[in-house]
């Protein structure tokens, strides 16, 4: 009994030293991420962190479907999320690292089609802001407006962009030396004039654009045009976001921004900015949590899943034992993807054994092995899952890529826009050079044909049958960057990079399938 006792709090002990050490994360916007995307009517979301264990919760989302994509090439992470828009339109988030108690909540706002990026960061310090503006508040002098900040933190600082040509003033809160108040005046002339500007320049874009589709613009107005939608444009926009943003940090914490979206004159918005303190917690639930991670960290899925299940039972566990809950449905995932790739490599095995291993069997065994083990890697990424993907993938090169393309169309009967049978004759042509184009240079009939045209690096793959359906072998040593595809006729134009075809098809071992609509 001693020895049990003993051991318990020495879990605690490892639990309590363990998250001592560990250090917040805070969420933030990360808008050059940003892309559109065929999501079927649904709101995207991309989640980026240096981090490869994020436990990603939608507390009011029945059915979300959360993705881990692995490593990029800049070393971060990603995860996408997509909700129904019938579900909410405000998705509340909550992320927190795997087993850790404390997590960062935030409200999304569902955009349709398109992914909305954001960039999970640790911090020594966390801060937070709390709105403290009240329906009341309001300056006198109509030419400005003014954020107030008030904060215990002495050495607090406030970014604002030089184009604002506002004024700061920091004194004292009265009857209370231990509170700073930071006054920022804001010139609301500078912002009005850019967005006059921003609205001046879209909407000669857009004329221009209009009567480029139709074939009706001169080489002078497509000059314009890209003129506008390459630099004049993206110049103001970059402006005005810099303009509306306040960002507010200090010495090993986050950096808070402060949107002066609908800001107006003798609009006053207030706020406070605090240290958010994270409890200690001495529990048998964070030791159950902490022995979890131990035995998930060495790959141990089921008896980490019992861990999380003992943790799910103690009696000081939390009312909202959803955190535990997402680790245990993790672990699921994880021990049936492993029991998948175990299975295919054991079938491998046996064939080589028996001495009826063919190149199309290798082949299928070895993809599907790919696929579960690629699975767990971004779940759990450890050398161990990448030396095997790096034999398997030895093994496979040389074989071709079969991916069965399928495109859908796009029916508008009356009762609203909704996806139809295949489309047939879309052309599918490989980008094979060494960028990806710009929109620009294909959003029109006559654009798109000078493009594939004069560029010796897009070829033709073929066109889709009457089913909607073409079926491409590539080269894996040498995919395209990306593919067009084109319906003729009707300035239908897309362009999808090749490394998301291969991440958002299906592989049913024989041969990859993915779909589009267009």
């Amino acid at each position: 009994m001693k020895k049990t006792v003993c051991l318990f709090i020495l879990a605690v002990m490892v639990c309590v030293t363990a998250m001592a050490q560990s250090q917040y994360i805070s969420i933030k916007r990360l808008e050059k991420e940003d892309r559109e995307a065929s999501l079927a009517g649904m709101g995207g979301f991309l989640i980026y962190s240096k981090r490869s264990d994020l436990v990603i919760r939608l507390t009011n989302v029945k059915n979300p479907i959360i993705k881990r994509h692995g490593i990029r090439e800049d070393g971060l992470y990603e995860y996408s999320i997509k909700v129904a828009p019938e579900e909410t339109d405000h998705p509340k988030l909550e992320i927190s690292k795997r087993g850790d108690v404390y997590s960062v909540p935030e409200v999304l706002k569902l955009k349709p089609d398109y992914y909305q990026a954001y960039l999970i960061e640790e911090v020594e310090n966390p801060i937070r802001l709390e709105d403290q503006t009240r329906p009341q508040d309001a300056i006198l002098d109509a030419k400005l407006a003014e954020v107030e900040i008030e904060t215990t933190i002495q050495d607090l600082q406030v970014v604002y962009s030089d184009s604002l040509h506002a004024t700061m003033e920091t004194k004292l809160k009265e009857g209370d030396n231990s509170i700073s108040v930071i006054s920022i005046k804001i010139p609301i002339a500078n912002l009005k004039n850019v967005e006059a500007r921003l609205a001046g320049a879209q909407k000669k874009c857009d004329e221009l654009y209009d009567k480029m589709l139709n074939n009706k613009t001169s080489k002078e107005e497509e000059q314009e045009y890209d003129r506008l939608n390459e630099e004049e444009i993206p110049a103001l926009k970059s402006l005005l976001t810099e303009m509306k943003t306040i960002e507010v940090f200090a010495q090993g914490t986050n950096r808070l921004p402060i949107s002066l979206e609908g800001i107006s004159p003798r609009s006053k918005f207030r706020y406070g900015v605090l240290l958010l303190v994270k409890p200690e917690y001495v529990t048998e639930y964070d030791a159950r949590l902490a022995e979890g991670v131990r035995q998930w960290n060495n790959r141990n899925y089921e008896n980490a899943k019992g861990e999380f299940l003992k943790a799910l039972a103690a009696k000081d566990a939390p009312e909202d034992k959803s955190l535990v809950q997402a680790n245990i449905a993790e672990c699921d995932s994880c021990i049936r993807y492993f029991r998948a790739a175990d299975y295919a490599l054991s079938r491998m095995a046996e064939l080589k054994e028996k001495g009826t291993a063919t190149q199309s069997k290798v082949q299928e065994y070895a993809s599907a092995a790919i696929t579960f083990i690629t699975n767990l890697n971004n779940y759990n990424p450890c050398e161990f899952y990448s030396n095997i993907l790096a034999k398997l993938e030895a093994m496979v090169e040389n074989m071709p890529l079969v991916v069965k393309f399928t495109v859908m169309q796009w029916i508008d009967d009356g009762a609203g826009l909704r996806q139809g049978g295949g489309r047939a004759q879309v052309e599918l042509w490989a980008n094979e050079g060494f960028s990806h184009p710009s929109p620009k240079e294909y959003q029109s009939e006559r654009r798109f044909k000078k493009h594939v045209g004069d560029d010796v690096f897009c070829k033709k793959l073929g066109e889709t049958g009457a089913d909607g359906t073409l079926v491409v072998n590539f080269d894996r040593k040498a995919l395209p960057k990306g593919i067009f595809f084109h319906a003729e006729g009707d300035n239908t134009i897309k362009y999808i990079r090749m490394q998301d075809i291969i991440r958002n098809s299906k592989d049913d071992y024989q041969m990859r399938q993915f779909r589009t609509s267009l």
